[in-house]
């Protein structure tokens, strides 16, 4: 009896062990994230004391994968839909607030939102389509995307042919330059991804693993599927556009 009372007791202490660990490791996976965020806010101030621009371009070029990255796994983390197309969607917002802001002198950080709802609108007229399709097949359907929008891209006098925008030219000091680009993409990343991890944990977000691991299944157990998949694609393109927009602007 001595022995058992004893196991149970060390079965519990280590219980409790566990416990705490568990805590202690959710306590600092909150803050963590806001520690990132607030050391990428004030990274801009090494250029005070030196040239950085290199740093800052690596940040940024990061940040705006971060926030393509982070669309692009609604759809493809998600749902298991892989997109081979999303480039389509970059290059959708940026060709569109490229246009505002060569004829209209409004910066594309400024636009971004709006060039992410453009994309976002294409998105799900296109998901209405291509989503039709599962496997292989969507695959492809994604990459004949690319090849239909080039065609359209280079053909269309009216945002430039193959020639491509003309935008104007930044004249902040070079030290400078580059810092309204980084802030826009760190905040679009912060956003995509605080996003992507509220969607991964909604009710919206347990449907669409639903349709990842059987779609069939899915929809047998009242998701509407094909609603949710569109949606998703169009979440998806809407930040891909979005880092498109500010992207467009930036490389001038």
């Amino acid at each position: 009896m001595a022995e058992l009372a004893t196991d149970e007791i060390l079965a519990a202490r280590e219980r409790y062990n566990q416990s705490i660990a568990i805590a202690v490791n959710k306590k600092r996976s909150l803050w963590f994230p806001y520690l990132v965020l607030a050391l990428l806010l004030v990274l801009p101030a090494l250029q005070l004391i030196g040239n950085f621009n290199y740093v800052i371009h690596l940040t940024l070029f990061t940040a705006c994968y971060v926030v393509m990255a982070s669309g692009w796994n609604i759809l493809g983390g998600f749902t298991g839909y892989i997109s081979l197309g999303h480039n389509v969607f970059f290059a959708i917002g940026g060709y569109f607030a490229g246009m505002i802001f060569a004829r209209l002198d409004i910066s594309t950080i400024i636009i971004a939102p709006l060039a992410g709802l453009v994309a976002a609108v294409i998105g799900y007229c296109i998901g209405l389509v291509t989503l039709r399709v599962r496997g292989p097949s969507f695959i492809i359907s994604s990459l004949a995307l690319v090849m239909i929008f080039r065609i359209v891209f280079e053909n269309w006098e009216f945002i430039g042919g193959a020639a491509g925008l003309a935008l104007p030219v930044n004249d902040l000091p070079v030290q400078w330059a580059k810092l309204p680009y980084y802030y826009a993409f760190i905040v679009m990343a912060a956003i995509a991804v605080w996003v992507s991890y509220k969607i991964k944990h909604s009710k919206f977000g347990l449907g669409l693993r639903a349709i990842s691991k059987d779609e069939i299944k899915a929809e047998s157990s009242g998701i509407n599927t094909r609603l949710y998949k569109v949606l998703a694609f169009a979440v998806s393109a809407f930040f891909v556009g979005m880092a498109g927009a500010v992207w467009g602007e930036y490389l001038t």
